[in-house]
């Protein structure tokens, strides 16, 4: 089964060892609580497993020129490969992927892929890259299954018993953290955000002003071990069904929990997203509350407005293509004070249809911003395109399927990260804790590589992975098998310097990063 993320895999992993009553192997980097039955198949070998849950991108690297990806594509052959949240593989994800489906076809391996939010597009070039067939026609469904069996596609309709009815609501960003301690009183609440500065800047606003015995902050950007932390009081505090045991509780996250994760809150508050991101945020409010007709709030952080209404979406995180934050902004704000779901799903995915056009009383400024951010996002596709189609193996029908070792092999193409391992330092003395009680000793002893693997943190910035990178690391260091791709950070008075930035570390807030310019 393959998961958008290590957080959803183990979630998943979890939920079907309790449902099963047996061990799952988990199919991904950085496993953790392997049983002893289970060690054999690590690394590539996970694959071979009878039954795996991963992370999507090992499935993805058997489409691929890494090493060993015929044994990746081995341990998939005639299986059944489940893959959930497929909504959220980006442009460069999603055309692996399709040449994925290819060769799964071919190893006769039966293929399941789920989401809430597939266009009628994205269906169509699943169906056509498995089945081979372009041009084909059928009655779309949604909410639907379709289904490719003995040649045929066929499409079978969902009967749906419950609906849930959103007030959607615009709000400042000033408004935000006193908005959510104050609907806290009576229900739980979840700010998602769209990048980690958002989450920490919310975060030290909300615990300024109440504390933070009842806020929590999750993102990628903490140590594993109190990352580790916060995901089991999340799943303990926010897991449906215990929505009266968190009442009062406020949580500030980035996008991890939007998918997968079987959270329920009663109050949601978003920066602005690609909508299908936004229905899956949704998602997670009053998750599986009782009733046929379920009422909720949503909250939508208002984006600026600047001269002939053009909303600065960009502001909203440069994650997500401008022009689809526009679209999604300009259908919400014009068409929608209420959500009623599922009901209103396939009109709200009608966004990234062709037939989503301006309304003709636009300004001359939006009618501009359109066409470029328009004229950007059809060109960074075609681009991403092109390079999942180099980067991945040749059709099954060609005589070659490999282009060449040289090709670079990666899944994702996201901001450059590196790992790095706090050492904290006092009078000349490296400590590899914040009470500085344990100074760093070589070699490195296998305690000692436990307790600085637990203080691993990933760090995704251009800039400060390119210096990292570049720093001396003593040989014992990079003979520690756990620290062999860590770079260590040497922190002073609570703060580093990389370059032109200062991180400051925290244990709660994580890594912030200031540019000192």
């Amino acid at each position: 089964m393959a998961m958008p993320t290590r957080l959803t895999s183990d979630a998943m992993r979890e939920r079907i060892e309790a449902l099963l009553n047996i061990p799952v192997v988990p199919v991904y980097s950085g496993k953790k609580n392997i049983p002893d039955s289970l060690k054999w198949f690590k690394g590539r070998r996970a694959l071979l497993s009878q039954l795996g849950v991963g992370t999507i991108d090992q499935a993805l690297l058997s489409a691929m020129p890494s090493p060993y990806f015929f044994l990746r594509m081995l341990g998939l052959t005639n299986k059944v490969v489940v893959f959930d949240e497929i909504h959220a593989l980006d442009m460069y994800m999603s055309g692996v992927f399709f040449r994925l489906l290819q060769w799964l076809r071919l190893v006769d391996a039966s293929v399941i892929v789920m989401t809430a939010t597939l266009t009628e597009d994205m269906e169509r070039k699943i169906i056509e890259a498995y089945t081979g067939r372009k041009g084909e026609t059928w009655d779309m469904v949604n909410p639907g299954i379709t289904v490719f069996n003995n040649d045929v596609i066929t499409s079978y309709p969902i009967e749906i018993k419950h609906h849930k009815r959103i007030k959607v609501t615009f709000i400042d960003i000033e408004n935000v953290s006193a908005t959510a301690l104050e609907k806290s009183r009576d229900t739980n609440v979840c700010i998602m955000c769209n990048t980690i500065d958002q989450a920490q800047s919310l975060y030290e606003e909300t615990v300024k002003k109440a504390g933070s015995s009842n806020v929590y902050l999750l993102h990628s950007r903490l140590e594993k071990r109190v990352r580790s932390k916060v995901e089991e009081d999340v799943m303990r505090l926010f897991a449906s069904g215990t929505a009266s045991g968190a009442k009062g509780s406020v949580l500030i996250a980035t996008q991890i929990v939007e998918q997968s994760l079987d959270l329920s809150f009663g109050l949601l508050i978003s920066y602005l997203a690609p909508m299908d991101m936004l229905i899956q945020r949704l998602g997670r409010l009053k998750r599986h509350s009782k009733g046929k007709n379920v009422e909720a709030d949503f909250y939508v952080i208002q984006p600026e407005i600047t001269n002939g209404g053009v909303p600065r979406v960009d502001l909203a995180g440069r994650i997500y293509p401008q022009h689809l934050l526009l679209r999604t902004y300009l259908k919400l704000k014009n068409e929608y004070q209420y959500i009623t779901l599922p009901d209103d799903t396939n009109d709200l995915m009608s966004v990234y249809g062709k037939k989503c056009v301006l309304h003709g009383n636009a300004s001359e400024e939006l009618v501009a911003y359109w066409k470029a951010t328009y004229n950007m996002w059809r060109s960074s596709y075609l681009k991403l395109r092109q390079r999942a189609d180099i980067n991945s193996l040749f059709p099954p029908n060609e005589e070659e399927y490999v282009r060449g070792s040289e090709i670079p092999v990666t899944t994702r193409l996201g901001i450059p990260s590196v790992q790095v391992c706090c050492l904290y330092r006092e009078k000349g003395i490296l400590y590899v804790d914040r009470e500085k009680t344990t100074a760093l000793t070589y070699p490195i002893s296998d305690e000692l590589a436990e307790h600085l693997e637990g203080a691993i943190i990933s760090i995704s910035h251009p800039t400060i992975t390119r210096l990292m990178k570049q720093t001396h690391r003593d040989p014992e260091w990079v003979r520690c098998r756990p620290l062999r791709y860590v770079y260590p950070l040497i922190v002073e008075n609570g703060q580093a310097d990389v370059g032109d930035y200062r991180l400051y570390v925290e244990k709660d807030l994580g890594v912030k990063i200031v540019n000192n310019k």
